[in-house]
């Protein structure tokens, strides 16, 4: 009965897609496919010269998450390398596991990934039809799908295609929110924004940006303090289960270990080698022997303690430093090369060992202006994407400003500040994947607007009547 249901209503909603938004999802899923099936092929190639892990795992947290979803599978717990995990959540191990045992490989799940990407085009498209017209929300949606980083991190068992898609349909029906039936929503977008934060642990940090739609929301005020009152209450409720698991295992009565296990893996050695012109590496092992808690303990809820009050003691003691560096660093976050992540994807599936190459902002914060600009115009299909970069801001600036008076419009622009600040120096293009929908947004209400401008009559004549097709 559900699916009959499901069908039924994918049908009313594809009714009314525009004729270039259908074809563009058409080619757009055949590419998908095509991909899809061809790390199928990679991962025969991998198996036949033994490298592992094999596609579509891969090393670090791909390959934790498939180790975490085989111990739901053989044995009911969730321990990675011989330890109770208290850093991941169960959320994505579990959701590969279901698949795994319903489909019997990883490729089922990397498959449903594919339609989850669809999906959450589709509610982008909806997004953006609620802020400006169909035509923005549908120019979002391909924008999405087009992403080469959406297309890599789909085809890989990596928890952020299924973090999107819970995301921006809690968003979705935050933002549409109404009066009538307003508690039923707020329970459903508290299911989603939960669940999602069993996804990814981050979420814990990044509460903030669920509650910006519901304030953007058409709500009176008195309603989203109801609202927002209301999905924090339930929120926890849907959290307490883990904490209530995490205290009888480690005696600590918290969520994850992430917050710790992040500042001293990587934003206080990155922020310290910054400061003292030493090495990432030298700078770990002094904050393990500092601590006396060895790296190997990092993620152990047990030790998180420890750990944040001296990553507080090092910030408290340099705020402005860090605020500063913390900012700075986290700028190449908004043109994060996606061609280059995907072109990673590859190398790294196949084992092919990269060359270190300093990033471009480690040279400005040096003050090394040469190598700065040597570094961001060596590669030329680097230049090429930074310039479709700087063009596609250059339409978001102008969706901001033509849509100023609209709450929404800033609490797009806060959800991508606000986690551009908290990826800091590890931003990439993975990270900047829950960002980009409201970037697309944002880019195409601007794009539309000035493409009405007398100016451009012509062109817009042009695409008008392409899009209205």
């Amino acid at each position: 009965m559900i699916i009959p249901n499901i069908i039924s209503v994918f049908r009313k909603e594809t009714e009314i897609f525009s004729k270039w938004f259908k074809a563009a999802l058409v080619i757009g899923a055949a590419i998908y496919l095509m991909a899809w099936l061809f790390t199928i092929y990679l991962s025969s190639v991998q198996e036949s010269r033994g490298i592992t892990p094999i596609l579509p795992v891969f090393s670090k947290d791909s390959g934790s998450y498939a180790e975490l979803s085989q111990s739901i599978i053989n044995d009911h717990s969730f321990v990675l390398n011989g330890k109770i995990e208290t850093m991941l959540t169960p959320g994505y191990s579990f959701f590969v596991a279901v698949l795994k045992v319903v489909t019997g490989s990883y490729f089922g799940v990397t498959l449903i990934q594919i339609f989850l990407v669809f999906g959450s085009a589709i509610i982008l498209r909806r997004i953006g039809q609620l802020f400006m017209s169909k035509q923005a929300g549908e120019i979002a949606a391909v924008f999405l799908i087009a992403n080469p980083a959406t297309l890599a991190i789909s085809l890989a068992i990596l928890s952020d295609i299924l973090f999107l898609f819970l995301f921006i349909s809690g968003f979705y029906l935050a933002l549409s929110s109404v009066k009538e039936g307003m508690v039923f929503r707020v329970m459903i977008v508290s299911l989603l924004f939960g669940i999602a934060i069993y996804v990814r642990p981050m979420g814990v940090l990044a509460f903030p940006i669920f509650i910006v739609p519901f304030l953007a929301s058409g709500l009176f005020l008195k309603e989203k303090i109801k609202s927002i009152g209301l999905m924090v209450i339930l929120i926890v409720v849907v959290l307490s289960p883990w904490i209530i698991r995490n205290y009888a295992l480690t005696g600590v009565a918290d969520f994850s270990s992430f917050k710790a296990s992040n500042m001293s893996e990587f934003a206080i050695p990155m922020f310290l080698s910054y400061l003292n012109g030493t090495t990432v590496t030298q700078e770990r092992d002094s904050f393990a022997l500092t601590t006396g808690i060895p790296m190997s303990s990092w993620h152990d809820l047990r030790f998180s303690d420890a750990l944040n009050k001296a990553s507080e003691k090092i910030l408290l003691e340099h705020p402005f430093e860090y605020i500063w560096y913390q900012t700075s660093s986290s700028l190449p976050f908004l043109f994060s090369s996606t061609i280059e992540y995907a072109s990673v994807f590859y190398r790294g599936a196949m084992h092919i060992q990269p060359k270190y190459v300093p990033g471009s902002m480690n040279f400005l914060l040096d003050g090394d202006w040469r190598s700065f600009f040597d570094s961001i115009f060596s590669v030329w299909w680097k230049v090429g994407e930074r310039a479709l970069w700087l063009i596609l801001y250059f339409f978001v600036v102008a969706g901001i400003w033509i849509n100023r008076k609209k709450y929404s419009t800033w609490a797009f622009v806060f959800v991508i500040l606000y986690l551009m600040f908290l990826a800091g120096p590890v931003g990439n293009a993975r990270y900047a994947l829950p960002t980009l929908p409201f970037t697309f947004v944002l880019a195409a209400a601007g794009m539309i607007n000035l493409l009405k401008n007398k100016h451009l009559g012509a062109f817009n004549s042009f695409f008008s009547g392409f899009a209205g097709r």
